[in-house]
């Protein structure tokens, strides 16, 4: 019996180290896990951030989708406006034209108009004069 007490305390020695093993190593894995766990915290953070992110950028492209300008229409509202540049240009050279064609009536016609009044002016005393004397 002597030998199966001591057969059964050894084992239960090596039991009992292999179960302290068992519990240092649960320990550790304990650790590692809860380690883990806050990295997979901070990544699910991270993942949300970028979530975010990411719908931030998708709402600003579209955005940026309905401003952009169609470069077709951009040619013809470009065109268009050229086009009515040069309509207003035409105009205005045309009223530069009419406006020195006035101007060149009045250099011109303007003195003969107050000669004429002068003239007429003049003449209506002399036949005043000439009326009284008679």
């Amino acid at each position: 019996m002597e030998r199966l007490s001591e057969w059964l305390t050894r084992d239960t020695d090596k039991l009992f180290e292999s179960m302290d093993k068992v519990q240092r190593t649960a320990d550790e894995c304990a650790s590692k896990v809860s380690g883990l766990a806050h990295v997979v915290g901070e990544l699910r953070a991270r993942e949300d951030r970028n979530d975010e992110f990411m719908t931030s950028l998708l709402q600003k492209s579209e955005n940026m989708e309905l401003c952009k300008v169609d470069a077709g229409r951009y040619d013809d509202d470009l065109e268009a406006l050229y086009k009515r540049f040069t309509a207003m240009e035409n105009y205005n050279k045309e009223n530069h034209i009419h406006y020195v064609q006035i101007e060149n009536f009045v250099e011109k016609y303007l003195p003969l108009k107050q000669q004429k009044a002068i003239g007429k002016t003049i003449l209506s005393l002399f036949e005043g004069k000439a009326g009284a004397a008679i």
